[in-house]
Protein backbone atom coordinates (compact mmCIF):
# COMPACT_ATOMS: atom_id res chain seq x y z
CA UNK A 1 0.00 0.00 0.00
CA UNK A 2 1.17 3.03 -1.02
CA UNK A 3 2.16 5.93 1.79
CA UNK A 4 -0.72 8.21 0.81
CA UNK A 5 -2.96 5.79 0.62
CA UNK A 6 -1.98 4.71 4.22
CA UNK A 7 -2.33 8.92 5.07
CA UNK A 8 -5.67 8.57 4.00
CA UNK A 9 -6.59 6.04 5.94
CA UNK A 10 -5.30 7.42 8.85
CA UNK A 11 -6.85 10.93 8.26
CA UNK A 12 -10.04 8.71 8.71
CA UNK A 13 -9.27 7.04 11.46
CA UNK A 14 -8.65 9.92 13.37
CA UNK A 15 -10.68 12.88 12.07
CA UNK A 16 -13.31 10.21 10.66
CA UNK A 17 -13.13 11.24 7.27
CA UNK A 18 -10.37 13.29 5.18
CA UNK A 19 -9.60 16.22 6.33
CA UNK A 20 -10.09 18.05 3.01
CA UNK A 21 -13.86 17.23 3.36
CA UNK A 22 -13.75 18.81 7.18
CA UNK A 23 -11.65 21.60 5.35
CA UNK A 24 -14.12 22.09 3.45
CA UNK A 25 -17.14 22.45 5.48
CA UNK A 26 -14.89 24.94 7.70
CA UNK A 27 -14.07 26.94 4.57
CA UNK A 28 -18.38 27.79 4.56
CA UNK A 29 -17.66 30.22 7.13
CA UNK A 30 -15.21 32.83 7.66
CA UNK A 31 -14.29 32.32 11.21
CA UNK A 32 -14.11 28.57 10.50
CA UNK A 33 -11.93 29.21 7.24
CA UNK A 34 -9.56 31.45 10.38
CA UNK A 35 -9.82 28.31 12.55
CA UNK A 36 -8.73 25.37 10.30
CA UNK A 37 -5.79 27.43 8.99
CA UNK A 38 -4.45 28.33 12.72
CA UNK A 39 -5.04 24.63 13.89
CA UNK A 40 -3.46 23.55 10.47
CA UNK A 41 -0.30 26.04 10.75
CA UNK A 42 -0.09 26.40 14.35
CA UNK A 43 -1.27 22.94 16.45
CA UNK A 44 2.31 22.16 17.59
CA UNK A 45 2.05 24.64 19.76
CA UNK A 46 1.43 23.56 23.25
CA UNK A 47 -0.17 27.01 24.47
CA UNK A 48 -2.72 27.14 21.67
CA UNK A 49 -6.25 26.93 23.16
CA UNK A 50 -9.66 27.98 22.65
CA UNK A 51 -9.68 31.46 23.98
CA UNK A 52 -6.70 32.10 22.14
CA UNK A 53 -7.96 30.56 18.90
CA UNK A 54 -11.06 32.47 19.47
CA UNK A 55 -9.32 35.77 19.98
CA UNK A 56 -7.72 35.04 16.74
CA UNK A 57 -10.98 33.95 14.67
CA UNK A 58 -12.23 37.44 15.99
CA UNK A 59 -15.58 35.28 17.71
CA UNK A 60 -16.70 33.97 21.26
CA UNK A 61 -15.40 30.96 22.29
CA UNK A 62 -18.59 29.44 22.85
CA UNK A 63 -20.07 30.52 19.68
CA UNK A 64 -16.70 29.06 17.80
CA UNK A 65 -16.98 25.88 19.59
CA UNK A 66 -20.40 25.58 18.04
CA UNK A 67 -19.75 26.34 14.82
CA UNK A 68 -16.84 24.04 14.76
CA UNK A 69 -18.90 20.88 16.68
CA UNK A 70 -22.10 21.45 13.69
CA UNK A 71 -19.57 21.58 10.87
CA UNK A 72 -17.05 18.75 12.12
CA UNK A 73 -18.62 16.98 15.10
CA UNK A 74 -15.59 17.89 16.84
CA UNK A 75 -14.93 20.96 19.48
CA UNK A 76 -12.14 23.08 19.35
CA UNK A 77 -9.91 21.11 22.06
CA UNK A 78 -11.22 18.03 20.27
CA UNK A 79 -9.72 18.99 16.88
CA UNK A 80 -6.67 20.24 18.47
CA UNK A 81 -6.12 16.74 19.85
CA UNK A 82 -6.79 14.58 16.63
CA UNK A 83 -4.33 17.00 14.64
CA UNK A 84 -1.77 15.94 17.36
CA UNK A 85 -2.37 12.57 17.39
CA UNK A 86 -2.18 12.67 13.81
CA UNK A 87 0.91 13.63 13.39
CA UNK A 88 2.13 11.85 15.92
CA UNK A 89 0.85 8.51 14.75
CA UNK A 90 2.75 9.54 11.11
CA UNK A 91 6.51 10.11 13.34
CA UNK A 92 6.12 7.06 15.36
CA UNK A 93 6.17 4.55 12.70
CA UNK A 94 9.55 5.97 12.01
CA UNK A 95 11.31 3.20 13.60
CA UNK A 96 14.26 5.68 14.86
CA UNK A 97 11.28 8.48 16.62
CA UNK A 98 10.92 7.92 19.91
CA UNK A 99 7.37 8.36 20.99
CA UNK A 100 7.94 11.01 24.03
CA UNK A 101 10.03 12.89 21.43
CA UNK A 102 6.82 12.89 18.72
CA UNK A 103 4.47 13.83 21.68
CA UNK A 104 6.59 17.08 22.91
CA UNK A 105 6.92 17.76 19.22
CA UNK A 106 3.62 17.64 18.28
CA UNK A 107 2.56 20.04 21.17
CA UNK A 108 1.31 17.68 24.22
CA UNK A 109 2.42 18.91 27.02
CA UNK A 110 2.82 15.20 28.42
CA UNK A 111 3.44 11.92 27.70
CA UNK A 112 0.61 10.56 29.76
CA UNK A 113 -2.18 13.36 27.74
CA UNK A 114 -0.61 11.78 24.55
CA UNK A 115 -0.94 8.32 25.73
CA UNK A 116 -4.35 8.99 27.14
CA UNK A 117 -6.35 10.60 23.96
CA UNK A 118 -3.86 8.06 21.77
CA UNK A 119 -5.19 4.78 23.45
CA UNK A 120 -8.55 5.94 23.31
CA UNK A 121 -8.87 6.79 19.33
CA UNK A 122 -6.44 4.35 18.07
CA UNK A 123 -7.05 1.50 21.01
CA UNK A 124 -3.21 1.04 21.66
CA UNK A 125 -0.30 3.37 22.94
CA UNK A 126 1.69 5.29 20.61
CA UNK A 127 4.56 3.19 21.28
CA UNK A 128 2.62 -0.06 20.40
CA UNK A 129 0.49 1.66 17.22
CA UNK A 130 4.59 2.35 16.15
CA UNK A 131 5.33 -1.15 16.41
CA UNK A 132 2.40 -2.75 14.70
CA UNK A 133 2.35 -0.21 11.63
CA UNK A 134 6.49 -1.30 11.27
CA UNK A 135 5.32 -4.58 11.52
CA UNK A 136 2.85 -4.87 8.91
Amino acid sequence: MTASRHRHQLEIEVFGEPRARLAERCGRHPALARCWRLLERHHTDPDLDLASAATSCSVERSYLNRLLRQATGFTFHQLLIRWRLFRVALEVREPERKVIDAAFDAGFRSLRSLQRNFLRVFGVTAHQYGRLWRDE
